[in-house]
């Protein structure tokens, strides 16, 4: 049952709330009433099944035979392949699906008959700054394109040599895996080729080698038999890790391989664990997952094949620990995590029974297996959060006839399309206030709404905690007045176009501070996907009070949009630089305390999303007037029931933002010592 007077607390403050949270429903939800719904997360509902709903092929019958990784920027709606066959990186719209990007600056290519990987290019993928593309090649280099051209970018040496290798002999081998450090601005790329393999660290803003790391067994790294793979940065310690398939073993992935974790600015192995073999055989492909997982995709070694989920060591469990184990799937290169449902996406060339991509729900790990046909060299794909699409490149060389399947040339190759099943209807959900603190065992409560963005009823329409919630969950219907209807816990239908107000209380069991990933569900429909600032709830549950922040915001507009003018450009006809603001209240329904607001592109403990904007706040006066200079964030002691008011101004840099307002947005993040206690958020937008 939820608790009255605790419900009470919150609905008195839902007037200058609920104003700002129709508007989030407007501008970043029902904006996307067409696109596909998502997977589920909770233990009320199945995972709708991902289908084969198109294909891409390639430009001046351009063919995709040997290719490496996939990389989607959700910022810029694209989609990027590293295809050795035509020597190209490739840029798909992942709106429209059309290639937009198809540059050719003298990669490596397909390097022999059979290819030889170890010398053949492009190879790995990844965004910078949602300014620059960063492809690994051969011999040893590193290639920094323009985002939005493909061109080559100019003013330093470019491509970036990896080479020598710390010992000092040159390198021939390729540039492969990369990650990204957006706070200290570092690209950590392996060279995974070579004997032994090692990592060159990279300055994004100079442009410079900072260093390099080989995996011999020296300097706390472990000895490579068989490599090094997939590296990620993890934003919830700031560090990168990486995989390496076997340590001191025969290079078949018989002995145990590893994951290491690296300091970016110190460029030291920190530790590393290794991963027993009945659990992952050959530690290939590796995503930051939600809460403290990390997903590996496994390569086979003589006796099993196997992928798995391990504690990266942030939260309660020790670095290493195998929280999930999937035998029979195994010979997985790269893994994928896509927030946009939750889950691992994992690209098996050698996975028994034949090439499959396997889809894991990080909440409940159930398993979706898609094919990928026959003689695919399935091992790369990546996932776009806002539609859910993921896009899968299969060969010319494959013989099931998919990408002919969906109006593409199978003679040519493709990169296959899978979404979730569509559904009688579709719905949308957004959550306000997204944030709420309080103590184990305390009941927090929030409200929220499912709009049905279909031309059907929506049935049975219900919210759901997590399946891996520690704790109880209970929800109720509410009027227009958001007062509570109705019997809790009772489902309720949706008319086509129709918005069902909920209200929900949680009580944590146990100390937490993550996203509260609730699952939105009606009976004949997919769940709303999950927008991360916009329907999950970040929920900090501590073990002693602290305060607890109804942050509000409004734009001038009043449609949940900052609309950012360009330069020179104009607001309602007057003159005005690149800049707009928001207006902003919080109060402090918690005990007293020192709370720092912070604007910023990016929902708290989530990958920064490094738009071209800049921030800063300042505590306003009952007129609007900023009580002292804006700064990058303020700090406010807040008294119970206080009330303060700010304004956030929002400068716009010279580089266009596509509207994505599930994505795209300015965030204010209440926190107070690093624990979050408030957030809200307005979508950005051109004019």
């Amino acid at each position: 049952m939820i608790t009255r007077s605790r419900a009470e607390g919150v609905q008195s403050r839902r007037t200058a709330l609920w104003g700002g949270f129709t508007a989030a429903c407007a501008a970043a939800l029902c904006a996307g009433a067409s696109s596909p719904s998502a997977d589920p997360i909770g233990a009320a509902a199945a995972t709708p099944p991902y289908v084969l709903t198109g294909s891409v092929s390639l430009p001046g019958g351009d063919k995709i035979t040997s290719f490496d990784i996939s990389f989607v920027n959700p910022v810029l709606n694209r989609y990027f392949l590293a295809n050795r066959t035509s020597k190209a990186l490739i840029g798909i719209d992942t709106t429209t699906n059309a290639v937009v990007i198809n540059a050719k600056p003298g990669f490596a290519g397909a390097v022999g008959v059979p290819v030889n990987n170890d010398i053949s290019g492009p190879d790995g993928v990844l965004t910078v700054d949602n300014k620059e593309i960063w492809v690994g090649d051969a011999p040893a280099r590193v290639w920094v394109l323009d985002i939005n051209t493909g061109a080559v970018v100019g003013g330093f040496t470019n491509p970036i040599s990896t080479s020598p290798q710390p010992s000092g002999s040159p390198s021939v081998k390729r540039a492969d895996e990369m990650c990204y450090d957006p706070v200290d601005k570092i690209v950590m790329a392996a060279n995974n080729a070579d004997d032994p393999p090692y990592v060159t660290f990279i300055s994004t803003t100079t442009h410079t080698v900072l260093g390099k790391l080989a995996f011999d067994g020296n300097n706390g790294t472990p000895k490579s038999s068989n490599g090094a793979e997939q590296c990620s940065w993890n934003q919830r310690d700031g560090k990168f890790y990486i995989t390496v398939p076997e340590v001191n073993g025969p290079g078949d992935n018989s002995s145990p391989g590893a994951v290491v974790r690296i300091d970016p600015v110190t460029r030291t192995v920190l530790s590393f664990v290794l991963i027993p073999t009945a659990s992952c055989t050959g530690p290939q492909g590796s995503a930051i997952g939600p809460g403290q997982q990390i997903g590996l995709g496994c390569n086979v070694s003589p006796t099993a094949a196997n992928n798995a989920i391990i504690a990266d060591g942030t939260g309660s469990l020790a670095f290493g620990t195998v929280i999930a184990n999937f035998p029979n799937q195994g010979g997985c290169d790269m893994v994928w995590y896509n927030p946009g449902n939750n889950s691992y996406m994992a690209a098996c060339r050698q996975a028994p029974g034949g090439e499959a991509v396997f889809v894991i729900n990080a909440a409940d790990f159930s398993v979706q297996r898609l094919f990928s046909g026959t003689l695919s060299n399935a091992h790369s794909n990546a996932a776009d959060p806002v539609f859910n699409k993921l896009f899968v490149p299969t060969s010319s060389a494959a013989t099931s006839g998919l990408c002919g399947s969906q109006g593409g040339v199978d003679a040519n190759g493709c990169i296959l399309l899978f979404t979730p099943a569509p559904s009688q209807t579709s719905v949308f959900a957004a959550v306000a206030p997204n944030a709420r603190t309080g103590t184990v065992g305390s009941t927090e409560t929030a409200f929220a709404a499912i709009i049905n963005a279909g031309t059907s009823n929506a049935t049975a329409c219900l919210l759901a905690p997590p399946a891996n919630f520690q704790g109880s969950f209970s929800f109720q219907t509410t009027n227009a007045a958001n007062t509570p209807t109705g019997v809790p816990n009772t489902p309720a239908n949706i008319p086509p176009g129709g918005t069902q107000n909920y209200f929900f209380a949680l009580s944590p069991a146990t100390v937490a501070r993550d996203r509260v990933l609730l699952s939105f569900n009606c009976a004949n429909a997919n769940p709303a996907p999950f927008y991360f600032g916009l329907n999950t709830f970040l929920l900090a549950a501590t073990a002693g009070a602290i305060p607890d922040v109804i942050v509000g915001v409004v734009t001038p507009t009043q449609d949940g949009n900052v609309v950012l003018p360009a330069f020179g450009g104009t607001i309602t006809g007057q003159p005005a630089p690149n800049q707009n603001f928001l207006a902003g209240s919080a109060i402090n329904i918690g005990v007293a305390g020192n709370v720092t607001f912070t604007p910023t592109d990016t929902p708290f403990g989530q990958f920064p999303r490094t738009l071209p904007l800049t921030f800063s706040i300042c505590q306003t006066d009952a007129r609007g007037t900023c009580l002292a200079s804006p700064t990058a964030s303020i700090t406010v002691s807040m008294a119970n029931n206080q009330i303060i008011t700010f304004s956030v101004f929002v400068t716009r840099l010279a580089q266009s933002i596509p509207y994505v307002p599930a994505i795209n947005r300015a965030f204010v993040v209440a926190t107070q010592a690093g624990t979050p206690v408030g957030e809200n958020s307005a979508a950005v937008k051109e004019p």
